[in-house]
C-alpha cells in the first residue's frame, strides 16, 4: 500500500461527477478505490489505480479553485484536494526505437492482429492517435486520405485532420463499416494490444500510447517538430520539442 501523508481541510458535502463525495471528516473515491481521512491519502490499489487517483484529483482541485469556491459562498474555505495533487515535474524526452525497428513493428502487428485490435494498432502507430481519440473515432470521420478528430472528441478540444499514408489508407478501407470504428468492447482490444506489444519488447508503462510517440517520432523526422505538433494535437510546440527533444537537438546543416 502507498500511503500519502496529508492534511485535509474540509467543508460542506458537495458531489462531483458521481464519483467523488467530500464531507468534513472523509472523502471517498469510488473509482479507483481511494479512501482520505482528514491525515492521509490511503491508495488501495498500487499503479495504474494511483495514476488514476491522481488525474481526478487533478481535476477536483480544478473545480474546487478558489474563485469556485467563492462562487459557491465558501470565502473562507480552502481548496482541500491542492496539497494532493502531486507537483508537475520535467517532462523526459522520448527515446525512439531505430526508425526500421518501427517500420517493422507496424508490418509485424498487420500481419499478426485482426479485426478491431488490427484498426485500433494502424490508428494509434499510422495516425498517432490518442486511446481516447480512436475510441470515440467513426467511420464518417474515417476519410479515403486522412482521418478527422473532431474538437468535442479531442484532448483540450483541439480537432484535427491527421493526413494518413498508403499501408494505413488500405487497412481501413478493407474494414470500412458504419458506426463506431471499435464498436466491440475498447477494453479487451486495449489488452490485447497492450500484451502483443510487451511480447515485442515494449517496456513503456502505456504501451499503446508508446505507438503514439513512435508516430510522433517519424513526424518529427520525416517533417520537423512544427508540423509534428500539429500531427499529435499538442496544445503547443513546446510539448512536443521537450517530448522529442533528442531529435530536435540534431541540427542539419543549411545548404547554400
Amino acid at each position: 500500500m502507498h500511503l500519502l501523508d496529508r492534511t485535509l481541510e474540509g467543508s460542506d458535502s458537495l458531489v462531483l461527477d458521481s464519483v467523488l463525495l467530500l464531507e468534513t471528516s472523509q472523502i471517498v473515491l469510488h473509482a479507483p478505490q481511494l479512501h482520505v481521512g482528514e491525515l492521509d491519502v490511503e491508495v488501495l490499489v498500487p499503479g495504474a489505480a494511483e495514476h488514476e487517483a491522481q488525474s481526478v484529483l487533478k481535476k477536483a482541485a480544478s473545480v474546487f479553485s478558489g474563485m469556485s469556491l467563492q462562487a459557491m459562498g465558501m470565502v473562507d474555505v480552502q481548496n482541500p484536494f491542492a496539497h494532493l495533487v502531486r507537483p508537475k515535474v520535467d517532462r523526459e524526452p522520448f527515446r525512439a526505437p531505430p526508425r526500421e525497428w518501427i517500420n517493422q513493428l507496424m508490418r509485424q502487428g498487420l500481419e499478426e492482429f485482426q479485426g478491431e485490435p488490427r484498426l485500433a494498432f494502424v490508428l494509434a502507430l499510422g495516425a498517432g492517435l490518442r486511446w481516447g481519440e480512436i475510441t470515440s473515432l467513426t467511420w464518417e470521420d474515417v476519410q479515403r486520405d486522412n482521418v478527422r478528430i473532431a474538437g468535442s472528441k479531442a484532448k483540450g478540444r483541439r480537432g484535427r485532420m491527421v493526413p494518413i499514408g498508403t499501408l494505413a489508407q488500405r487497412v481501413l478501407e478493407s474494414a470500412r463499416g458504419q458506426g463506431a470504428v471499435i464498436a466491440g468492447d475498447g477494453k479487451q482490444v486495449h489488452l490485447a494490444l497492450c500484451a502483443w506489444l510487451r511480447k515485442q519488447g515494449v517496456t513503456d508503462a502505456k504501451p499503446v500510447h508508446y505507438l503514439r510517440k513512435c508516430f510522433g517520432s517519424s513526424a518529427v523526422a520525416d517533417h520537423g517538430i512544427f508540423i509534428a505538433s500539429k500531427l499529435l494535437g499538442h496544445a503547443s510546440i513546446g510539448i512536443t520539442a521537450s517530448t522529442y527533444a533528442g531529435q530536435v537537438d540534431q541540427l542539419p546543416a543549411v545548404g547554400f
